[in-house]
């Protein structure tokens, strides 16, 4: 599951304060993801993301602990396509 990951045609989003709300406009179903997940979701969305280039963009960004974010990054990223939303 290393990617790149592409968001799936029939999702869309769309920024909502710090939250990114995700519409799955098959199955009427949404999600909220807070502001790290929407960061992950902005990645994804601009294309050509991976589970490497997303943690090191976060680490860089955000100043975080790296085992921090593997722990956070890779079971949403897993979460995500599970729903379906991304591929």
């Amino acid at each position: 599951m290393t990617g790149p990951f592409n968001i799936m045609p029939n999702v869309i989003s769309s920024q909502l304060g710090k939250e990114r709300i995700v519409l799955d406009l098959n199955h009427g179903l949404y999600y909220s993801l807070n502001s790290i997940g929407g960061e992950i979701w902005q990645l994804i969305q601009n294309g050509a993301a991976t589970e490497r280039s997303i943690i090191n963009f976060l680490e860089e960004k955000n100043q975080v602990c790296r085992k921090r974010l593997v722990q956070d990054t890779i079971p949403l990223i897993k979460e995500l396509k599970q729903s379906q939303l991304i591929k």
